[in-house]
């Protein structure tokens, strides 16, 4: 009799307990708690970090992204994954939160648990949006790898390992990143930084383009060990334009152009998966040519670098600063190979072979 009790009382107790969540923090330092791993996720924006995450599955459990962020602006990127996640070109359009055209009916239709965005999209969500989100009962995921600091890196990266109960993978995922930072970190020790530039290539040589103080490229060139002259000029975490005599005078001694694969931007610097060499080396040097940069001391000293812009905001962005560091500081980051680290995250985390053009030093000797 007392046993039947006892099994009674667990039975009672197993219906009337709560059940044990999944409680943890995301980039916008919100205490999430999910009572299961999502089903059903979309992803408005880190989507190779989301695959390196995810691992074999890939975009399996993925029912909507934003394929402006994806399609359009990394183009490149979306035709290698297509061949190794087939499951993309299916994947529903929901829009992006920032320019005014997110697809609410979409988002009700795919019925999310979740769905994972940048803090520069939460940021933009409206007072509307959010009742509607409400509403809907989707769990909003943020991250935050735009400000480029290991631990927002870090927090943003396990965030989506939780929301998916891919944890355990989060974790070798975040101390192989760790790791990869520190090979540049501990050998900074120079007092005297160099100058350098960073420009978006997507307008080509021959329109000016943006640039970063203190975020994204700009936080990145200083993780690097340099000095950005862009910091005189635009203010702290903005991006911005300088005008070209402001870089004539501020004779940066070094010299990076983002490239991409943009769709209907021919004259900009393509680079990135399917890039020959040549062809990235042939938009980068044209470059030198415009007014007074043949004077300047990074073109004097054969410092012209073109660097894949998609690395920027996302996981791999650890080789682009292994990359300008070891430019900046040859002798001290001799033993650091950024394209051999890229390939070994590409073989450890993502569903994509590495290939292509991702990294480059202008040569000249195609303009004689």
């Amino acid at each position: 009799m007392f046993k039947n009790l006892f099994l009674l009382s667990l039975v009672v107790m197993s219906t009337t307990l709560p059940a044990i969540g999944i409680t943890f923090k995301d980039a916008a330092n919100r205490t999430i708690t999910l009572e299961k791993p999502a089903e059903k996720v979309v992803v408005l924006y880190d989507f190779v970090d989301y695959a390196a995450i995810a691992g074999d599955e890939c975009y399996k459990r993925v029912v909507g992204i934003s394929k402006k962020a994806w399609h359009s602006w990394r183009n490149g990127i979306w035709d290698h994954y297509v061949k190794s996640c087939p499951e993309i070109k299916n994947i529903a359009d929901v829009g992006i939160l920032r320019f005014g055209d997110f697809y609410m009916e979409q988002l009700v239709l795919v019925q999310p648990d979740v769905l994972i965005l940048p803090l520069w999209q939460f940021e933009a969500i409206s007072k509307v949006q959010k009742k509607q989100f409400d509403a809907i009962g989707v769990q909003l995921i943020v991250t935050d790898f735009a400000r480029q600091k290991l631990e927002t890196h870090i927090v943003s990266t396990m965030a989506i390992g939780y929301a998916i109960g891919k944890k355990e993978r989060a974790k070798e995922i975040s101390e192989f990143y760790r790791q990869q930072i520190e090979k540049v970190t501990r050998l900074l020790h120079q007092n005297k930084k160099p100058f350098y530039y960073i420009e978006k290539g997507q307008k080509g040589a021959l329109r000016q383009d943006e640039t970063w103080s203190k975020t994204v490229w700009g936080e990145m060139g200083d993780t690097a060990g340099g000095k950005n002259i862009a910091d005189d000029f635009v203010g702290a975490g903005k991006n911005g334009d300088l005008t070209p005599e402001r870089i004539l005078a501020s004779k940066p001694e070094y010299i990076f152009i983002t490239g991409s694969h943009w769709v209907n931007n021919p004259q900009s610097l393509s680079l990135g998966y399917g890039i020959d060499k040549s062809i990235a080396n042939k938009a980068l040097i044209t470059f030198i040519q415009r007014r007074g940069w043949s004077e300047l001391p990074a073109i004097k000293s054969n410092n012209l670098y073109g660097i894949h812009h998609g690395l920027a905001r996302g996981l791999m962005d650890f080789s682009a600063i292994q990359f300008i560091a070891k430019q900046f500081y040859p002798k001290a980051m001799k033993s650091i190979d950024p394209i051999e680290n890229l390939k070994e995250f590409h073989q450890k985390f993502l569903p994509v072979v590495y290939q292509g053009t991702w990294f480059i030093k202008a040569d000249y000797k195609a303009l004689k």
